[in-house]
């Protein structure tokens, strides 16, 4: 199932190559595990920005499922997900998205899978780059195929975290083998606003990180 031109009016200033990935058809089953590598880096808000964009992109196809509370500690604006996302969750739904919390070493011992992917979220710096490709690695010593399902999303938590070049520099020098997305910083989901909210900036990321989902599941 997949979105018919014109896309969504939320998502049309996305750019058209992002907006053709996000119509491919989805699998007939699927998991998308959302998970961070501490408390407060984002973990859930990331997963609230992912279910937005892919529910926009296949109404009514697409779940959404917390599993853990949400840490705080400054992160960008954890609270339960599935109270801040903008839309209706269906009960039932052939993909579903996971909110895992601040455990994404745990969750990369048994994801991802076919048809499942794994967005390790960290935050924008030196550090969470690291954290990240830790956990990575965990998925990599399994083989190519579970490390093709995985995703890195870099979350700026403050308004003085690093530019999405530095942030990308960094995960090339600690040869991060994945999709890297950086989800810009954001007041007002840092302050607990709804999701996707009314600021381009993290919703194009979001595409750009739903782009790379979608083509994970088919993979």
């Amino acid at each position: 199932m997949s979105f018919v031109a014109p896309p969504p009016p939320a998502l049309a200033g996305l750019p058209d190559t992002v907006l053709t990935a996000l119509g491919r058809p989805l699998p007939a089953t699927g998991a998308v595990h959302v998970a961070g590598v501490g408390g407060g880096v984002g973990a859930s808000t990331v997963a609230g920005l992912v279910w937005s964009v892919l529910a926009l992109s296949h109404q009514g196809a697409v779940g959404l499922a917390s599993h853990a509370a949400v840490l705080g500690g400054g992160g960008l604006g954890g609270s339960h997900v599935v109270a801040r996302v903008d839309g209706d969750v269906p009960a039932t739904a052939p993909v579903v998205v996971h909110d895992r919390g601040p455990h994404a070493a745990v969750v990369a011992e048994s994801e991802p899978g076919p048809s499942r992917v794994l967005v390790v979220v960290c935050r924008a710096h030196a550090g969470g780059i690291v954290d990240a490709a830790r956990v990575v690695e965990r998925v990599g010593v399994r083989g190519p195929g579970d490390l093709a399902r995985v995703v890195v999303a870099a979350v700026a938590t403050t308004g003085a975290a690093p530019g999405t070049r530095a942030v990308a520099g960094v995960a090339e020098r600690v040869g991060l083998a994945v999709p890297l997305v950086v989800v810009p910083f954001s007041r007002y989901l840092a302050a607990g606003g709804a999701l996707p909210g009314p600021d381009p900036r993290p919703l194009a990321a979001a595409g750009v990180l739903s782009a790379h989902v979608l083509a994970a599941l088919g993979s």
